[in-house]
């Protein structure tokens, strides 16, 4: 299942058949499409998935911008891994077959989820695997992987949070590296260059990594009245056309954004559009910076994720830093001229203002929830880094499960 995101916006689409045939993956003599269905169905019945069942006022904004472009027949709810119920009211586990915890209907959400509505690991496949006599260690970080004579690992992990805590040793004959791409990457890219202790990882780790080749764009509503928090984070969307996909975003918990907010400058060309918003920000000081000292702003505040299927690449170098070991290089894009569309269709809805990332308009910096990539699946160590079975190259019983495949 597919979407999810870095901060669990719970929107679970399923791949079309473009992404099964897609030449990175399609000529290693597996019908992904086939092998992965009844995946998809076990992945939607454990995270509960269900439409959107609500519209609100911001659904109702974007359903007029997908009227405005032409598209209207590609609106609609989206697909949410979270239990909806009746909101703020406890009830036996209607999910799992009564195996799983009490839940409590859906009231809003972005970052975490204040009444447990979000179906999260925590409340299904690790609340049945505790059950059944797992145990799930918390607030532990994996620090090195060892292969033990034989067959095997040996695992040190320790706990970031408390200076001098000693590190503990784990041993497992299998193991599953699931981190995200910049834990799983770090990992891997550590235990292969500091410590030399998983020497046959290919040297194509990292090589190839992806974003949703996205841009984040917003309206501020000029209501002070308005009031469009209600509701989850993402509950609506439409394709622009076929290869770009827009979602609306609820932020109340992201005031932070609105010191990122500038002016809604079109240009392909980043050095041009850099200009073209400094200037227009020096010329228009008070209209450069309404969002920075907008009142309710988080009420009044509309996010659009505007994500394409395009190619982008970037590859994780792994090297010295005092902010991270991996290094990026390449690029994802920082311009949408569709996601600037969309704003302002938006806006002309609601007699707001449009505007861009200023790190996106003014540093050329994209923003991304989606990064994908790094641990190829491959014939060979020689074209990626796992096979089909999600196994690294050379080294047997270590897996990678996450997006970083």
């Amino acid at each position: 299942m597919s979407g999810g995101s870095l901060v669990y916006g719970a929107v679970l689409l399923q791949p079309d058949k473009a992404f099964f045939r897609d030449p990175s993956w399609s000529h290693l003599g597996v019908d992904w499409e086939k092998e992965l269905s009844h995946h998809y169905e076990t992945a939607k019945r454990m995270l509960g998935r269900t439409l959107n069942p609500y519209k609100r006022e911001m659904d109702g904004y974007l359903e007029e911008a997908a009227r405005s472009l032409g598209v209207l027949d590609s609106y609609g709810p989206v697909p949410l891994g979270i239990y909806f119920g009746k909101p703020g009211v406890q009830e036996r586990d209607p999910l799992l077959g009564g195996q799983g915890p009490p839940r409590t209907g859906c009231e809003a959400c972005f970052t975490g989820c204040p009444s447990g509505a979000k179906n999260s690991l925590d409340r299904n496949y690790l609340y049945l695997a505790e059950r059944l006599g797992a145990r799930v260690i918390c607030e532990r970080k994996v620090w090195l992987l060892r292969p033990l004579s034989g067959n095997g690992y040996e695992i040190s992990i320790q706990e970031p949070f408390r200076w001098g805590k000693s590190r503990e040793t784990l041993t497992a004959k299998k193991v599953v590296i699931a981190a995200g791409v910049l834990g799983s990457l770090e990992l891997l890219f550590r235990c292969r260059e500091d410590f030399k202790t998983l020497p046959h990882v290919s040297r194509l780790l990292g090589s190839r990594v992806r974003t949703n080749s996205e841009a984040v764009v917003g309206v501020l509503s000029r209501d002070l009245d308005a009031d469009l928090t209600r509701g989850t984070s993402i509950s609506s969307h439409f394709y622009a056309n076929e290869r770009t996909h827009i979602t609306q975003n609820r932020p109340p918990s992201y005031g932070f954004m609105r010191f990122v907010l500038g002016p809604m400058i079109d240009d392909e060309r980043p050095r041009v559009r850099a200009l073209k918003v400094i200037l227009y920000s020096l010329l228009h000081p008070i209209r450069a910076t309404t969002a920075w000292r907008a009142r309710r702003f988080t009420r009044r505040f509309t996010a659009l994720t505007v994500m394409q299927r395009a190619d982008n690449q970037l590859s994780l170098h792994y090297g010295r830093s005092w902010r991270s070991p991996l290094r990026k290089a390449g690029r994802a894009p920082a311009y949408l001229h569709e996601a600037n569309e969309a704003a302002r269709a938006i806006a002309g809805h609601t007699q707001g203002w449009p505007t861009n990332l200023l790190h996106e308009s003014v540093l050329n910096v994209s923003t991304t929830g989606h990064i994908m990539g790094g641990c190829d699946i491959a014939g060979d160590p020689n074209t990626g880094v796992i096979d089909t079975n999600h196994e690294v190259f050379g080294h047997p019983g270590l897996y990678v499960l996450d997006a970083s495949a």
